[in-house]
């Protein structure tokens, strides 16, 4: 992480465009999220349609939902479920990862694509370089789209993204 967000903060990320199916390339992240995993939760894929074109940077994908679905992981309790949703909404894509986890409070939430942020209520418990989100923020960023979350202490997260379909 810490190498990914000093390469992507020192320089303008380059991307490599290609046109390829979301959400075959998503359940395929989302297969190697279960490897990492160790079958301790339950994941997910729901679609509206089983193929997605999209033009984009796989890379950047890649990061932003890896990175989400494994602090989602990470912030939840064993079976619990991981599920992530993708939309088509016009011009772009919505996917939404969301969990049943410990959830983030208000104040929290402002700072969560910071780099080097780590809620004070997981400090010492849960390990992580607290650089993971704001790689996200960053790829989502350099594919002109957008990144929020909404999120209840104690009621889990959920974390939207808005990409493009085209670059």
């Amino acid at each position: 992480d810490v190498l990914t967000f000093t390469e992507a903060k020192s320089r303008k990320l380059d991307l490599d465009i290609a046109t390829f199916d979301l959400v075959k390339f998503i359940s395929d992240t989302m297969d190697e999220v279960k490897l990492l995993d160790k079958e301790e939760h339950e994941f997910h894929l729901e679609s509206q349609k089983d193929y997605f074109e999209i033009e984009s940077d796989k890379n950047m994908i890649h990061q932003i939902v890896m990175n989400i679905m494994i602090n989602s992981c990470k912030y939840s309790d064993m079976n619990t479920k991981v599920i992530v949703s993708i939309y088509d909404i016009g011009e772009h894509y919505q996917i939404n990862i969301a969990d049943s986890g410990r959830g983030i409070s208000k104040k929290d939430q402002k700072h969560l694509f910071t780099p080097f942020f780590k809620s004070s209520e997981n400090i010492g418990i849960i390990g992580g370089t607290g650089l993971g989100l704001a790689i996200v923020k960053r790829c989502v960023d350099s594919l002109n789209g957008s990144v929020s979350c909404k999120s209840q202490p104690g009621k889990g997260s959920l974390f939207t993204a808005l990409l493009p379909k085209l670059q």
